[in-house]
């Protein structure tokens, strides 16, 4: 850990994408510059601090910006509407997003295996919630091949 005495430090991460033929980081190094950390979870109801929190601390650590996306399987329950059993309802919160994008820092992209069109209707998100396809045939790309960048910030 930088400016520090202590030799090692571990941080758990679910997937480092590597523009090389293999991951460049391990355990015992710090991410490699042009690496993307992808953040996978089912979904991001009770979820989403953690990966804002674990991008500010990265970028912090790091001193530069570390590429962070979330990657959801689903954000949507059971809910019963009326007489009507068989609805359901989105868990993802929008205003919790829009907070953390705005005083911690902006990921990189949020894409969901199941989009729901609505989330990108929202002119609030601007672009930002994508469909998991968007990441794998276009973002993911322009991502790998993005320059590092110190973070402007301590």
């Amino acid at each position: 850990m930088p400016d520090t005495t202590a030799e090692h430090m571990s941080y758990e991460l679910d997937i480092v994408l590597s523009p090389e033929e293999r991951q460049l980081s391990s355990s015992e190094s710090y991410l490699h510059s042009g690496e993307i950390i992808a953040s996978i979870k089912t979904t991001s109801k009770d979820r989403l601090d953690k990966i804002f929190l674990d991008k500010y601390l990265l970028d912090r650590l790091l001193k530069r910006k570390t590429p962070v996306v979330a990657v959801f399987l689903h954000d949507v329950q059971r809910a019963t509407i009326g007489d009507n059993e068989f609805c359901v309802r989105s868990t993802f919160k929008i205003n919790h997003f829009l907070v953390y994008s705005y005083l911690l820092r902006r990921l990189e992209g949020v894409y969901y295996v199941d989009y729901r069109p609505e989330l990108g209707a929202d002119q609030r998100l601007q672009g930002q919630v994508k469909s998991f396809q968007d990441l794998l045939f276009h973002d993911l790309w322009l991502l790998l091949n993005q320059p590092d960048q110190p973070t402007g910030t301590s």
